[in-house]
């Protein structure tokens, strides 16, 4: 009985902390249908989902990279721009017109890993910073998108790939790619590249200017260089996108300048644009992606997150309506936060090599070709599923999408035994100190010499901790209490982390 009135209790307050904006909840209310567009990576065919919204795209104009362009073009991963009627209610659209143009195209300079946990590697190309990550980057080989990793991908890439980029630019201007293809390797005056960005270092007359470090000659005649497409001529300070042949290492004969795209948004009916916080001036004031829309936030509801977890460098996804130019929107969701679990293998059937299923703590987690294995108990560090047995002790980092769903980005099999869940709270209850993550209920004890309770490293008393507690934080647990490794009995620790 006690366990239906704590479960009862827990849904009442999610309910309350719903009815507040503080947590996920059903589709805002609005518009069910109209005009508009959507911007942000492929995650899905039939006919293409960007954002969660499923385009049908047969009767669509498809322009790919300056050039008509056709279905099957596509790979996961793309940021595209897709135009036309959607009724963000049913998820579905009907396409009018569909652009894909890659952020940079040129050779690798440098690879370097970033951080210690060999999730991310920093690549340097024609000046510009780009950031590869497990699970988060897509990996193609030319033009046929097998994502062979064997062949190109993470562990891989290397320098004098010449590799085309598609991504999301974040606040410190750096590409965090979504889908990176392997073109060809480097040859000086023959290696086609693409890159964007301000003109500087240009003097009247002149037949070079820079692009970030990059030292760009073109021919003012326009007879080698095709200059149709930049009204104004060449000029400091504008936005272009160059398209050339690499002569040297940070040197490029232009072939082609033009304006980079714009559109007339001034007022669209229903928009989804997936990007990073650019600039963080309030929650009816800040600024996305890297055409930095301005977005009015201030009546949204908000998911997988809350509003006080809007920052600058933070990716988002945001739905609602362009007026006079400020997209003011009705939702507001946080996108791809990892997520930790660390626990034993409790049962036989929790681990299902064949279908890619890991169950941990009782947890699902998709394992994908890009999953890290590793394993530290053993001299190669090789991990193979189908080798794990009850009892095993397993780290999982894994993304958490805005439906939920784990895919393990790192699966490593370690010989510690403190039992840790980092993940979005679903629900709590300040009288019982119960806190749902994941589906999981964790139990912290009154005592507080039992249970430490944390905000951001500083300890704090039980009730300072809930006071500050809201629907959509990342909290870790730890349970480091001797007793049985694949569950958490109650949590010793518990953190609330930087919000």
């Amino acid at each position: 009985m006690r366990s239906h009135i704590a479960l009862l209790t827990l849904l009442a307050c999610a309910l309350a902390c719903s009815e507040t904006g503080g947590g996920s909840g059903a589709l805002a209310e609005g518009g069910i249908g109209g005009t508009g567009f959507s911007t942000g990576p492929i995650t899905a065919f039939g006919s293409i989902f960007v954002n969660d919204i499923e385009w049908f795209i047969d009767e669509s104009d498809i322009e790919f990279d300056s050039a008509p362009g056709m279905e099957a073009d596509f790979r996961i991963g793309m940021v595209v721009r897709v135009e036309g009627s959607i009724d963000l209610q049913n998820r579905t659209g009907n396409a009018e017109r569909v652009f894909f143009d890659d952020e940079l195209e040129g050779p690798v300079a440098s690879v370097v890993p970033v951080g210690i946990d060999g999730l991310v590697k920093e690549l340097v190309v024609l000046g510009q910073r780009v950031w590869i990550e497990v699970g988060k980057t897509r990996f193609d080989v030319d033009d046929d998108g097998d994502g062979d990793a064997s062949v190109f991908g993470f562990a891989t890439i290397k320098v004098g790939d010449v590799i085309e980029v598609s991504g999301l630019i974040d606040s410190d201007e750096v590409i965090r790619a979504t889908h990176v293809e392997l073109e060809s390797q480097l040859e000086f005056g023959v290696t086609n590249v693409e890159l964007k960005g301000t003109i500087s270092d240009f003097a009247e007359g002149g037949t070079t200017f820079k692009i970030g470090d990059v030292t760009i000659e073109f021919d003012p005649l326009g007879i080698e260089t095709d200059l149709s497409e930049l009204t104004g001529g060449v000029t400091m300070g504008v936005f272009v996108e160059i398209e050339g042949i690499i002569t040297a290492a940070d040197e490029v004969f232009a072939t082609e300048i033009e304006l980079e795209d714009e559109f007339d948004d001034d007022n669209q009916d229903e928009v989804s644009i997936t990007g990073f916080v650019q600039r963080f001036v309030g929650i009816d004031e800040f600024y996305l992606g890297s055409q930095r829309q301005r977005v009015d936030a201030s009546g949204a509801m908000f998911e997988n997150g809350n509003s006080s977890q809007l920052a600058v460098g933070v990716r988002v996804e945001v739905e609602g309506e362009i007026i006079n130019g400020v997209l003011i929107a009705d939702e507001v969701e946080f996108e791809e936060r990892d997520v930790e679990i660390s626990a034993a293998i409790a049962l036989a059937e929790d681990v299902q090599p064949e279908s890619g299923l890991l169950i941990l703590l009782g947890i699902e987690v998709q394992v994908i070709a890009s999953t890290l294995l590793e394993d530290k108990l053993s001299a190669d560090e090789i991990l193979v599923l189908e080798d794990l047995v009850t009892g095993d002790f397993l780290e999982i980092r894994a993304l958490v999408d805005g439906d939920g769903v784990l895919t393990a980005s790192r699966i490593r099999r370690e010989s510690t035994d403190d039992i840790e869940l980092k993940g979005p709270v679903e629900a709590f209850n300040k009288e019982t100190g119960e806190i749902v993550i994941l589906g999981q209920t964790i139990t912290t004890n009154p005592s507080p010499e039992l249970t430490v309770f944390r905000i951001d490293e500083d300890e704090v008393s039980r009730s300072a901790f809930f006071e500050k507690l809201e629907v959509g934080d990342f909290v870790e647990v730890e349970d480091k209490e001797d007793g049985d490794e694949a569950h958490i009995d109650f949590a010793t620790e518990v953190e609330l982390e930087g919000n």
